[in-house]
């Protein structure tokens, strides 16, 4: 017994999901071929989607994966071509020129036919990845998993289907569509490097409602040939930004709670470092050098007495002594004073 009412789903969704296969398949009755074989693949899954509010999502997905493996068996190309590899620089400075058709482009009010008519002008390869990262807006880290191709492998189609639906639309230009006021207008967000993101919003805008209503109702005794369906999980944006947040305000208290400590801690450090230079500096300079005082008695003389001879002096030192304790206290240094004292006698010199 199906846990879900698969005959009413396919009646809401299939139109939607018929829409987003189109994009990826040029015949409208293949696609829709393709969008029953989902459905019978979702049904036979049903049991390995766990969260019942995914279901559009998850069928979405189912119906991307099932017209990608279409174009691979039918179209029998490789994604991985070397023409692909050779990548279309879009950061050069475009020509003015170039500008205003792009401007033009963007400025004119093309309708979902046309839009639709300049995907179906690509290539297989370059359609699959222009659909994935334009409108279904998967990441190239994911359309490379999805392909099974490089990352720039799919940077290099995508650059090339923008500047193949850019030439195909600019020679459907007429000039009733341009609003010249709106051009001028892009023309200057164009100069700030916003083209590729108003192309894409451009495209996106057009087919968010973009809805076909099938020609058949669901067949439940259709027979699927390949039946097996690999989910590529689709990281939202939301969840990439919360992502993003999160990683930053680590980041920032990682910053905040560790830098200040060491900021604060150096300046401490290094005053300590120098006092103690400074002490070891004062206590050896106290220790190797002496402050000398010297007293001198005046020269006293007597009546008779001429020359005067110097007599033996006497030194008295007085010393104090310097404890280590003293300068681990940072107290006043005590001077070392050593007082010369010199006496004189007369000398009586007797003539012979």
């Amino acid at each position: 017994m199906h846990q879900n009412n698969w005959h009413k789903i396919y009646t809401q969704q299939s139109p939607k999901l018929l829409g987003i296969c189109r994009r990826y398949i040029k015949d409208a009755a293949t696609a829709e071929d393709i969008v029953q074989d989902a459905f019978i693949v979702a049904i036979q899954k049903e049991n390995d989607l766990k969260n019942k509010n995914a279901l559009n999502g998850w069928l979405s997905r189912i119906v991307i994966n099932k017209a990608l493996n279409h174009l691979k068996q039918e179209s029998k190309f490789n994604y991985t071509t070397s023409e692909n590899m050779a990548f279309v620089d879009e950061t050069t400075m475009e020509n003015p020129l170039q500008l205003d058709r792009k401007s033009a482009i963007l400025a004119s009010d093309f309708t979902q036919s046309e839009l639709l008519d300049a995907i179906d002008s690509l290539s297989d390869n370059h359609k699959s990845v222009f659909n994935l990262y334009i409108i279904d807006q998967f990441s190239q880290l994911e359309i490379s998993k999805i392909l099974q191709i490089s990352v720039g492998t799919s940077k290099s189609s995508l650059s090339r289907a923008r500047k193949n639906i850019q030439e195909f639309l600019a020679q459907k230009l007429s000039a009733e569509k341009i609003e010249e006021k709106k051009k001028r207008r892009l023309l200057f967000l164009l100069f700030l490097g916003l083209g590729n993101k108003m192309f894409a919003k451009k495209f996106r805008k057009s087919f968010v409602d973009f809805e076909i209503q099938p020609t058949k109702p669901l067949d439940f005794s259709r027979k699927v040939k390949d039946a097996s369906f690999e989910f590529v999980p689709k990281v939202s944006r939301l969840v990439q930004y919360l992502t993003i947040g999160t990683l930053a305000i680590v980041v920032s208290l990682i910053l905040v709670l560790y830098f200040p400590k060491v900021k604060t801690a150096d300046p401490k450090v290094k005053m300590q470092l120098e006092s103690e230079a400074v002490m070891d500096r004062r206590a050896i300079d106290t220790l190797n050098s002496k402050s000398i005082k010297i007293t001198t008695i005046p020269e006293q003389k007597k009546e008779g007495l001429e020359n005067p001879i110097p007599v033996k002096s006497k030194i008295n030192v007085l010393k104090s002594n310097i404890s280590k304790d003293t300068i681990a206290q940072k107290e006043p240094q005590k001077v070392i004073i050593i007082t010369k004292k010199i006496i004189k006698k007369d000398t009586i010199y007797v003539q012979k």
